[in-house]
């Protein structure tokens, strides 16, 4: 049966939100998962994924790249939290969904920047008339 869509708001603390996602995988060659930084929701960890036959368990800056590129596409699709249990009752079926708001940033920082403005709105800086 469908469970029922509920928009809830509410806070918890970012090691929970990589915790509860887990890892996720990704349908490359090689096979890899990817991990949210429990510390830092922006920074993503790629490995392969483990098996019997790997003779090398690193992944190149390419695969690396690639994998952590694929697994930001999940998640803006949508990822049901629950590698773990919920630190909040009723958020059992939440699914998390990536918004990149930062790449809006930079875009106004790169358009103030085209502009000569570098974004400082100090007119003088007292120390340097000193």
């Amino acid at each position: 049966h469908d469970i029922p869509l509920v928009k809830m708001d509410f806070e918890i603390d970012q090691s929970w939100i990589a915790g509860t996602v887990g890892s996720l995988e990704i349908g490359m060659r090689p096979a890899c998962l990817v991990t949210i930084n429990p510390t830092d929701l922006l920074k993503f960890h790629a490995v392969r994924m483990p098996s019997r036959e790997m003779k090398d368990p690193n992944l190149t800056d390419e695969q690396q790249e690639l994998a952590i590129s694929k697994a930001k596409e999940i998640l803006k699709n949508g990822v049901r939290m629950n590698a773990s249990s919920s630190p909040r009752p009723g958020a059992d079926h939440a699914i998390l969904y990536r918004v990149e708001e930062e790449e809006e940033e930079e875009e106004e920082d790169a358009d103030a920047d085209a502009d000569g403005d570098d974004g400082d709105d100090d007119c003088d800086d007292e120390d340097d008339n000193q």
